[in-house]
């Protein structure tokens, strides 16, 4: 209680809430009426009354705050245990993948030697009748290697240990070995070349040659009825640029983002075999050469796959760092 030009008055600090925070105090004054400097009862009981509200409100809101910081707290505990657990699981699954594959390869490896030996022993004696068996032997068992060999990828991918061997090669020559390869899988398609690159790009060539491959396995595969696929080489910048396109049966805008995800398949439609895992393995190499592999694609009127790689007579110092998703 102040006195202040002969009138005693009064002052009234109110704290007000924003949040979790006490922000501003507001000072309220106002003349007391005293009779003899005593301030009355009733005032008094006012006073009283007022400061016990603001202390039960302050009470109130400091045990909602601690109590909101324990939940919060509760909840940061659990998801960091589900965090953990997934972490591991996850692990174990790469762990098993990894594992399984690499107990496959051997057998499969044996399987292919010995098919080809019966192939070559049936072609010394003349026996034609069991080469088409053989054939279809071998390349069932390629399928399977195939397949193996993917999971192995992941797993190396997954676990950063996938190798590259980084060093200029020609990308044109390239192609067209690839382009060659799958002109003879598939006979009844023509792939259709345009456009070079004409100096060397900078890449682990065994693996752009597996980005390639898959795209034009892929090309074949989803237009069955169509039997053209267009290749487009050419410079972009201080980079080489590869398209590859086919007629087929074309991708869903809502699943082109998604097709780049590990084991993801479109399912609408025909039903097409595979596991899932080509365009996501090709992504990932494109990735690692400084690269972003693309897609555009209209259901009924087939898909363009691109990919760019930087230049031979540019090639960094340093690794290549995978671009920003």
């Amino acid at each position: 209680m102040k006195k202040r030009s002969g009138i005693a008055t009064w002052a009234l600090f109110v704290p007000l809430l924003a949040g979790s925070f006490y922000i501003l105090l507001i000072e309220q004054r106002r003349p007391l009426l005293t009779y003899g400097g005593i301030v009355p009862r009733q005032t008094l009981i006012t006073l009283f009354l007022i400061a016990a509200v603001l202390v039960a409100l302050i009470v109130y809101y400091t045990f909602q705050n601690v109590q909101s910081i324990r939940i919060r707290q509760k909840q940061e505990r659990l998801a960091v245990t589900a965090y953990k657990t997934l972490r591991v699981e996850l692990q174990k699954k790469d762990d098993f993948i990894s594992i399984a594959s690499h107990e496959l390869k051997t057998p499969l490896t044996t399987l292919k030697i010995y098919i080809q030996a019966l192939q070559n022993f049936a072609a010394e004696r003349g026996d034609s009748d069991y080469a088409p068996f053989l054939e279809k032997v071998d390349q069932q068992a390629s399928k399977l290697n195939d397949l193996v060999e993917n999971l192995l990828d992941i797993a190396r991918i997954e676990g950063a240990k996938m190798r590259y061997v980084m060093r200029p090669f020609d990308l044109d020559a390239l192609m067209r070995a690839c382009a060659e390869d799958s002109r003879i899988a598939s006979e009844q398609h023509e792939i259709r070349i345009s456009g070079q690159v004409g100096i060397p790009v900078y890449g682990d060539r065994d693996r752009i040659a597996q980005v390639i491959t898959n795209l034009l396995t892929n090309a074949v595969k989803y237009s069955p009825d169509m039997n053209v696929i267009d290749v487009s080489l050419a410079l972009a910048g201080a980079r080489a640029r590869v398209d590859i396109r086919d007629y087929g049966i074309g991708i869903p805008r809502d699943k082109q983002a998604k097709i780049f995800e590990k084991f993801y398949r479109v399912t609408e439609g025909v039903s097409f075999p595979g596991m899932g895992v080509g365009l996501y393995i090709s992504a990932q190499i494109v990735a690692q050469h400084g690269g972003r592999l693309e897609v555009k694609s209209e259901p009924g009127n087939g898909s363009t796959f691109s990919f760019t790689l930087p230049l031979g007579s540019s090639f960094p110092t340093e690794p290549i760092r995978p671009p920003e998703p």
